[in-house]
Parts: structure tokens; sequence; C-alpha cells
């Protein structure tokens, strides 16, 4: 449904993720065992892209559609808070290409692993949300500007090399029951939407606490 299903209906269950939570919202969704996974690890697959320690008090899992306009304006925001805090959090990255209403979102989120599989998906991510431009052959060009093998990007690409992972992603969310992208679990906590630096700093900073 998510994925393939009816356009309108998917729409108006995952297509309004503008609105912003109070970070006491989320504190309380903390304590609300339906917005909290305490087995989140799991969600974390050998597939997704980590950039972080292990041992960081703080693991952040990201949903996000390439095509998705609250995505695109929360991913400078969420770069800010990576640089900001990089000691202490770790950041996973997982695809969540809403098909049905973004009709390019499937083949950028394609694009991007196979840009993962030569080392670069940090640059290849920050390039698909700077430049908004999601055509096949931007999405080639995009490989070429970095650097990368070409033929082993396009060979990767054309053969929808890793589909099957970015489906098991799209099955965790709907596991989890996220509302949208962006969305997040934030040490398993569910929160969803475009967030401020200063909610994030909230957030942060209310784990932080926790851990002293």
């Amino acid at each position: 449904q998510l994925r393939f299903g009816n356009a309108e209906s998917v729409n108006e269950q995952f297509g309004n993720n503008k609105k912003l939570m109070s970070t006491d919202q989320f504190l309380s969704n903390a304590k609300n065992t339906s917005d909290f996974v305490a087995d989140y690890t799991k969600y974390i697959r050998p597939s997704n892209q980590v950039v972080g320690s292990e041992t960081a008090p703080v693991t952040i899992l990201v949903f996000s559609d390439f095509e998705c306009p609250y995505s695109r304006e929360e991913f400078p925001i969420l770069r800010e808070v990576m640089q900001k805090y990089e000691p202490v959090v770790r950041v996973v990255f997982k695809y969540l290409p809403l098909a049905s209403i973004h009709q390019d979102s499937l083949v950028a989120a394609e694009a991007t692993a196979c840009a993962q599989e030569q080392g670069k998906f940090l640059q290849y991510y920050d390039l698909l949300f700077t430049k908004q431009d999601l055509r096949t052959e931007a999405l080639i060009a995009g490989a070429k500007e970095l650097g990368l093998n070409t033929d082993m990007f396009n060979l990767c690409l054309a053969t929808e090399k890793y589909n099957q992972e970015i489906n098991f992603d799209t099955a965790d969310a709907m596991e989890i029951g996220l509302q949208g992208t962006p969305s997040y679990l934030v040490n398993g906590v569910k929160i969803g939407g475009v967030l401020t630096t200063k909610q994030w700093d909230e957030i942060i900073l209310s784990f932080l606490n926790k851990t002293k």
C-alpha cells in the first residue's frame, strides 16, 4: 500500500508530515508505549548507512524520501545537527520512498544505494537534496560529478541491485507504524515532521542528561 497502493489514500495518510512536535510532546512519547520501540536496534540493517560511533548515547534512525518536500526541508537542519553533535550521536539512514505519490523517489533511493556501494553515500545524499533533480539522467550525471565508477553505477541502477534492501526499510517503517516522511526513531522514541535545530537540541540534550 505504501509503495504501490492508491495514491490518494496514501497521500492522505503519509503526505502531510509538516507539523512540528513540541519537546514536551516528544518527552511524553518516551513514556507512551505506543510511541516507543524498545528493540529499535533490530531495524539497523547491515545495508543501512551509519554515521557515528556504535557507543554513542543517542541513536537516530532517519526515514526519508528524496522527493518529499519536508524531507528536503529537514535535510540541512539534520546535517547541522550531525556536525554539532558528532561525538555523541549516531545517525542511521533508512529509505522510505512513497512511490505511489512520488514517482522518482524509488529510483533516487536505488541510486543512492549504488553510490553507497562505492563509498559516496553522504556526498550523493547531499547532492540529491541540494540539486533537487531526480530524473534518471540527472542521477547518472551526479554519479559522474562525484567521481564514481559510472559503468559500475549504471549497471547497479539498471539492475535495481538494492531494491530488496529498500523494501526492507519500507517494511520496517510499516512495522514501526510511522506516519510519513521525514520520520525518526530517537533511542526508540518515534517522532515525525520537520524539526527545528532548537527542537533537536532539546531532544538530544534530554537524552544526554539522562546518561549523566
